[in-house]
């Protein structure tokens, strides 16, 4: 949180407003990491979104701010609907809302499977639900940015990982949506690879190689056995460090030259070698390069979805 408070030259004026907002996020994504409850985890899942609007709206880097914000919120609001209605029937049905003590029927797994996957991947997200996502990324600030690729975007993963893998033990019930996880994952993986390459503004490319990663940690937790687990938070670990990273670096760049164009950024190695040094090595992590931490999380994956077969 220093360093993305640091990150960015808030207007004094609204400093302690801004900072405010920072620690609000970090509180509710403790509270939503530590807690068992359902309910519980959902109000915090959901409050993140009015200080992250916040962040977005009144201190994004551009015009289309405002837009960006109600990207990020009416996308992920709809979500909430379903992952309200998905709670509200798991209290009626069994009683409780306590992760521990939630036990569901082959028949109630069946019906909320799709609206909690839906929820969770409007967070992740995954296409076609990632609309909100580029737009949040270029509008919000150095600090938005780092807080959206190394912390919100794991909400959705830890949700698969924490509460779906819980929630639905029915092998038959997994078995049966597997096909649709992975025709959603590799649609997502393959369409945001190939948006990435036609992006000239240097945070949208990280932002639509974010959607294809966490994409692919999805298909990591739902291949059902303990390569794909761990392959998965492997790579929303490394993710989170390394998009982190590359935002961090671009925020440099625009806060000095106000623009994030690849073609404004001809010959930088020349004027900032060391810069260029630690951009090159980020970016080969980033790409899955071998001997980084991604490479071995995305290999992990990948042999843990091909062990499960299509």
């Amino acid at each position: 949180m220093v360093i993305c408070a640091a990150s960015i030259r808030f207007n004094l004026k609204y400093m302690k407003e801004a900072l405010l907002f920072l620690i609000a996020i970090e509180a509710l994504l403790i509270i939503s990491f530590l807690v068992l409850d359902v309910f519980f985890f959902y109000l915090a899942f959901e409050s993140v979104l009015i200080p992250m609007f916040f962040l977005v709206g009144l201190w994004g880097s551009r015009a289309q701010r405002v837009k960006a914000a109600y990207y990020l919120f009416f996308f992920t609001l709809a979500s909430s609907v379903m992952m309200l209605v998905a709670v509200l029937t798991i209290y009626v049905q069994t009683g409780t809302t306590n992760l521990l003590h939630i036990v569901l029927s082959p028949h109630l797994q069946n019906l909320l499977w799709i609206p909690v996957f839906l929820a969770f991947a409007v967070k992740t997200p995954m296409w076609p639900l990632h609309g909100w996502l580029p737009e949040a990324h270029v509008e919000a600030p150095t600090a938005g940015s780092v807080i959206l690729a190394g912390l919100l975007l794991k909400l959705g993963g830890y949700g698969f990982v924490r509460f779906m893998t819980v929630l639905f033990t029915d092998p038959a019930v997994n078995r049966q949506y597997w096909p649709v996880t992975v025709a959603l994952g590799v649609s997502s993986v393959i369409f945001a690879s190939l948006t990435a390459l036609r992006q000239v503004d240097m945070k949208r490319i990280i932002a639509y190689s974010s959607i294809a990663h966490m994409s692919l940690a999805v298909l990591g937790v739902f291949a059902n056995n303990i390569q794909g687990l761990q392959g998965a938070m492997y790579l929303m670990l490394a993710h989170g460090f390394v998009s982190s990273a590359l935002f961090l670096l671009i925020g440099v760049l625009y806060d000095r030259y106000h623009s994030r164009f690849i073609r404004h950024y001809g010959g930088l190695a020349q004027v900032m070698p060391m810069y260029a040094i630690f951009f090159l090595l980020f970016t080969l992590a980033n790409i899955g390069f071998p001997l980084t931490y991604n490479f071995l999380s995305e290999f992990l994956v990948f042999a843990a979805v091909f062990r499960e077969g299509f």
